[in-house]
């Protein structure tokens, strides 16, 4: 949609659509989704406590829950009121409901990086670099290397970096060493030989298909975070495909190496064109599997006794190349809309010290993005007894997040449809097939230039 720079700052784009376009539709929404109660009707008097919405998992529930509560017990603090985000939507859905409806709440610690630009573009969040301690508070805290992946074009921050989940491969250790006698891949030929082993040894024996990897198969936007994308991000050696010159790069010798990669993976029949009901992987039916840090509980609780199972990083194209990989962050903003934004910060310092990073690792056994968390005395006891979370916190410097841009999540489509056709099913030639996508990439960033 096109329109002058001060017309443009009145809408917030959803999926490349205006929100005044969809009032009607989210109206509807809220009365079938039952969230009336939370977006409400008719002039309220407004609350003098702190709204705080969080995800809405169990895990994420129970650790918002202890810190509120550590939180109210001091009465000189205004309160905090906790509200998770209603499950069976989606937190983008729930949240755009609230902003429509002008009923955001203060504090939301579920935001995904890509949205932000929307939000900031409808000058609703609150700018972190306002608070007089933000800059000490955040070099204090994250990772240096991290500082740019959450930084708006105009140079200021209006996400505070929290959470991060790098995505790894898990895989069995009896397929892998005890039955095929294989040792980790580090590059794409190590684990094209280990395709090779597989395919030879399933020839010879009346066992059950086994399968090298299992990508998901459907063409949606957020899929493409757990195959395409930390394969790019790692040979990229951690960088983005849209550069500072707002240049796409998908079509790079880099993206291609990726599409093929995957693209073989499923013309060799090793990797299934099919969704599973059942968890294959502890089924000893899968080599390897795409996960983040949340499988260990899972694994941990539905593994037979004797199961074995590690973590290794993701593949690289070359030796001695960095694994680098997707870091799948989710960070807290403010809104505008809140009256106590001092109280909200000094709320989110206290949620993200460093006793109550300690407090959410064991809660969710989610790592914050917390520099030397490896090294820190107040995590050593932690990692001594969660051996598997100490091989995802190693990651935590070389975790990457995505662009900056409105149209992330299209642009994620978009992939993702060239995906199904480039690589899942093969019906096209990479090679044209990544210039199309890179042109059509192009020209939605071409949009914001």
């Amino acid at each position: 949609m096109k329109g002058t720079k001060n017309s443009r700052k009145r809408y917030l784009f959803f999926s490349g659509i205006p929100i005044r376009v969809l009032k009607k539709q989210i109206q509807l929404f809220l009365v079938s989704a039952g969230l009336v109660s939370i977006f409400g009707c008719g002039t309220q008097k407004q609350p003098d406590y702190i709204e705080y919405w969080c995800a809405s998992n169990t895990f994420e529930v129970e650790f918002a829950r202890k810190i509120v509560d550590m939180w109210n017990a001091d009465s000189s603090h205004r309160r905090v009121r906790l509200q998770p985000v209603p499950e069976g939507q989606s937190s983008e859905e729930v949240m755009l409901a609230a902003i429509v409806g002008k009923t955001t709440p203060d504090i939301y610690s579920n935001a995904w990086p890509g949205i932000i630009e929307q939000y900031r573009n409808a000058d609703i969040l609150v700018n972190f670099d306002q608070f007089n301690d933000f800059a000490e508070v955040l070099r204090g805290r994250v990772p240096e290397k991290l500082f740019h992946q959450f930084i708006s074009p105009d140079g200021k921050y209006y996400q505070f970096p929290w959470k991060g989940n790098p995505l790894m491969m898990a895989y069995n250790q009896d397929l892998l060493v005890d039955w095929l006698g294989c040792d980790l891949p580090e590059t794409y030929n190590d684990f094209f030989i280990i395709s090779e082993k597989l395919k030879e040894k399933l020839q010879l024996t009346d066992r059950p298909s086994v399968w090298i990897l299992d990508p998901n198969i459907m063409p949606i936007w957020w899929q493409r975070f757990f195959d395409f994308y930390p394969f790019y991000v790692a040979a990229t050696q951690g960088r983005t495909f849209i550069d500072r010159n707002k240049e796409v790069q998908l079509d790079s010798p880099e993206g291609r190496l990726v599409f093929d990669f995957f693209r073989r993976g499923y013309e060799s029949g090793l990797m299934p064109i099919s969704i599973f009901k059942e968890d294959i992987f502890l089924q000893n039916r899968l080599l390897f599997h795409i996960t983040g840090p949340w499988s260990i509980a899972h694994y941990e609780r539905f593994a037979s006794d004797n199961f074995r199972w590690g973590y290794t990083p993701i593949p690289v194209p070359k030796p001695g190349m960095i694994p680098y990989t997707y870091g799948d962050a989710k960070n807290i903003i403010i809104f505008k809309s809140s009256r106590f934004r001092e109280d909200c910060w000094e709320f989110i310092k206290f949620m993200t010290s460093r006793k109550n990073d300690l407090i959410f690792l064991e809660t969710t056994q989610q790592l914050p993005l917390r520099k030397d968390i490896l090294r820190d005395k107040e995590f050593a006891d932690f990692f001594n007894q969660h051996p598997q979370m100490r091989i995802f916190a190693e990651q935590i410097p070389n975790i990457v997040g995505v662009d900056q841009s409105l149209y992330m999540q299209e642009i994620f489509d978009m992939i993702s449809k060239s995906w199904d056709a480039l690589v899942v099913y093969g019906v096209e030639d990479i090679e044209r097939g990544l210039l199309k996508l890179d042109r059509q990439v192009q020209v939605q960033v071409d949009r914001e230039k």
